[in-house]
Formats: structure tokens, sequence, C-alpha cells
């Protein structure tokens, strides 16, 4: 499992490349979702926010393809979904397909 998510975040790396303005959508999105969440899943997401206000893009490309403990941990979720459009949903599709055929 965690090597096709080293693989997908490849593709959401990508993805956010060409779409920055995703990482705002999604801390706004982590905003109001934090409130209602239980301690665990809070845990998870504020420690997200953290990283996507304090990460450039270049790093947190850099963290999302890393085979680190903290980032295999995290990129379990991922909470850029939500905040997708979708035509970013459908370019995520096909990069993903890419990736994928990269490493067959």
């Amino acid at each position: 499992m965690d090597s096709q998510s080293l693989i997908d975040s490849k593709a959401w790396s990508e993805l956010l490349k060409t779409y920055p303005e995703i990482i705002q959508r999604t801390i706004k999105y982590l905003e109001d979702r934090i409130p209602e969440t239980s301690s665990g899943e809070k845990k998870e997401l504020q420690e997200w926010k953290h990283i996507l206000e304090s990460m450039s893009l270049q790093r947190l490309k850099k963290f999302l393809e890393s085979d680190s403990e903290r980032s295999t941990r995290l990129r379990q979720s991922l909470p850029f979904w939500p905040a997708l459009k979708d035509s970013e949903r459908a370019k995520l599709k096909k990069l993903k397909s890419e990736q994928d055929q990269v490493y067959e």
C-alpha cells in the first residue's frame, strides 16, 4: 500500500505544482473541518494544516515524496481531495495513470 501511496504522491506533487491554489483551498477546508472532528483525526488534520502553512511548494513536494516515517504516515490522510475542482480531479486521475505506467 505504501509503495502505491508513494507513486500517487508524485502525481499529487505535480498537481500542486500546476495548481498551487489548491493549497490555500485545502487550508480553508482544514480550518472548517478541524472543529468538527474527533481528537485522533483532529491531530492529523492540524499537522497537515501546519505543514501546508509553513512549507514552500518545493519543500512540500520533497515531503510528499519522502520515505520518512512521518511522510508515510501522513500520506495515508492526504487532505487535498475535498478542495479539488472537477477539472483538477480529472488532471489528478490522468497524472496517476501516467505514474502507474512509469512504475509498471
